[in-house]
């Protein structure tokens, strides 16, 4: 998802600066923050919240998920082992005297590392799953890896011809200069009427929530939306991996509420498991909560990042 935003990001972005880029790693700090803050909120809503409202539970659905064999725990305890190793390799690459990782001054910000972070995260998951697969003998030979890679690329079809469709978008957008035009005078509209500032980032939020419960897909509604604010904002003098982090809290917190979900039946069907008369008004209402919570705290977050200039990734912050 990283990859495939910032991608996005910076397509829209270069119509206004030809050299502008998003690194996939433009969010990760606040969403490492995101990573706590939610937990705690998520615990809290569940128990104050969803949980009084099912009472008492009278089913007879239990789960099962049996015990974990030797191989397994094996698996997991080698696999942690390759990762201290990778992230120590990696560690040792990066901090190395003149490292071809980081740029000709030296750091970090904007840098090869950075720029490579997508392949340099698929080798991880690799070498990880592969010394899990060897010691749990899934993987036999090294004709298993490229088999299991290929399995697992058939889920990713969908996305390929979605990202394709979105590239074809976005180059007829640019190729007719609509998004620059719509760019200048929604900046030249909003100086006028003097909506800057944080202000006009959360109303941009509010209605990236309205869109997300039209249209389910992150990606497809970022290559839409990408296109006209980004550009917008940037001629206001805002940081489009800023804009990107408010795209994705309004997106997120609507994903589990959306009708047009189309995950929302697979939930179902879980849910009629335990709770026959179960419904998607059902699924809705128990799930409107945690979206309510969540986006509050994330518009928080937000502001506090950009009023306390925290940066939301390495080099990323509310301004240009």
């Amino acid at each position: 998802t990283d990859g495939l935003l910032s991608g996005i990001s910076t397509e829209a972005a270069k119509t206004i600066d030809p050299s502008a880029a998003v690194s996939p790693a433009a969010n990760w700090y606040f969403m490492a923050a995101s990573v706590f803050v939610l937990t705690v909120i998520g615990a809290i809503v569940t128990e104050k919240i969803v949980e009084p409202r099912l009472g008492n539970y009278k089913g007879k659905k239990r789960n099962d998920f049996g015990e974990i064999s030797e191989a397994e725990a094996k698996g997991l305890k080698n696999s942690i082992v390759a990762t201290c190793i990778y992230v120590a390799v990696l560690a040792v690459f990066l901090f190395w005297p003149n490292s071809p990782l980081r740029n000709e001054d030296g750091g970090i910000v904007p840098s090869p590392f950075l720029d490579g972070i997508i392949p340099i995260t698929l080798l991880f998951f690799v070498v990880v799953g592969s010394v899990y697969g060897i010691t749990v003998g899934k993987i036999k030979s090294s004709r298993d890896v490229p088999a299991y890679m290929t399995d697992s690329m058939k889920d990713m079809a969908s996305y390929i011809v979605l990202i394709f469709a979105a590239a074809q978008f976005i180059a007829y957008f640019n190729w007719t200069n609509i998004g620059t035009w719509i760019a200048v005078e929604g900046a030249d509209a909003l100086k006028a009427l003097n909506l800057t500032g944080l202000p006009v980032v959360v109303g941009f939020v509010f209605l990236t929530v309205v869109l997300s419960l039209l249209i389910f897909s992150g990606s497809a509604q970022w290559a839409l939306e990408a296109p006209i604010f980004i550009p917008l904002f940037m001629l206001l003098g805002y940081n489009p991996g800023f804009i990107q982090a408010a795209y994705r809290i309004a997106d997120s917190s609507t994903n589990v509420i959306t009708p047009l979900n189309p995950y929302m039946i697979v939930i179902l069907a879980f849910m009629k498991e335990y709770e026959p008369k179960a419904g998607l008004g059902t699924i809705i209402s128990l799930m409107l909560p945690y979206t309510l919570a969540f986006l509050g705290i994330w518009i928080i977050m937000l502001l506090i990042f950009a009023v306390f200039g925290i940066p939301l990734g390495p080099g990323v912050y509310m301004y240009l």
